[in-house]
């Protein structure tokens, strides 16, 4: 995850943009799911640049500033421009077990890289305070997003099923409920190719130059117009204590 996201660190805000719209919706959605309070203790686990962890206190009016959890230094060093944010460079696993209290935890397109997901959950539920809340933003293993046939294989592969996700937080003594929504965009079929190559998705990141142009054609091939319509699934996974 590290090698992959140093190297887009000072672009991923950008190519991961895919409209001010988009950020809204996103933002609306967790608001509504972690239900904050202005004096919550907040976490953003692989909060990446920190652009989501700043935009979320800012719009939820915390007090204590908040967590952003980010393994790649790269990321790490960008997110640290914003004074407001205390940056922990380290793994989700590694910021567990530390004495903290919190309230809140987002994990937002991240919970496919953790690899022991259960000693997490386990040290997440005994750090949070009563009443606390995790939530999971991830998608489906098959994704409709127009991305080249190889690419879909390694989401799929790469992608563990949500309900997996539901049984391990289930076992530790959470509260489960689960929302799904879909975003409809349009992007240029330019700007779209522009996201591939610079491999805005982090398993874009197994192919190389080549492979990336040749899955461009392809999907250039099954598109015959200048504007790509794009649907992007989402699930949000609520854990209470």
């Amino acid at each position: 995850m590290g090698n992959h996201f140093d190297q887009i660190a000072n672009v991923y805000d950008r190519i991961w943009h895919f409209s001010n719209n988009y950020k809204k919706w996103m933002l609306t959605h967790i608001l509504e799911f972690l239900k904050f309070d202005v004096y919550d203790n907040f976490v953003d686990i692989g909060g990446g640049t920190g652009a989501y962890t700043k935009s979320i206190c800012d719009k939820a009016h915390l007090v204590n500033f908040p967590y952003c959890v980010e393994p790649s230094l790269e990321m790490s060093n960008v997110a640290k421009i914003n004074k407001d944010i205390k940056i922990f460079n380290e793994d989700a696993n590694c910021f567990s077990k530390r004495a903290l209290r919190y309230d809140k935890v987002l994990l937002k397109e991240v919970v496919h890289h953790i690899k022991n997901r259960d000693d997490l959950w386990f040290d997440l539920y005994d750090r949070l305070n009563e009443g606390g809340k995790i939530l999971i933003i991830t998608r489906p293993r098959k994704i409709k997003m127009p991305l080249f046939d190889a690419a879909k294989k390694v989401f799929f592969q790469n992608q563990p099923p949500y309900e997996l996700f539901i049984d391990e937080l289930e076992a530790v003594g959470f509260k489960v409920d689960v929302k799904f929504d879909s975003y409809f965009f349009d992007l240029s079929l330019e700007t779209w190719s522009s996201m591939i190559r610079k491999r805005f998705m982090s398993n874009l990141g197994k192919f190389s130059c080549e492979e990336i142009e040749e899955g461009i054609e392809e999907i250039k091939s099954n598109i015959k117009s200048n504007v790509i319509n794009i649907e992007d699934d989402i699930i949000f996974i609520t854990a209470s204590k």
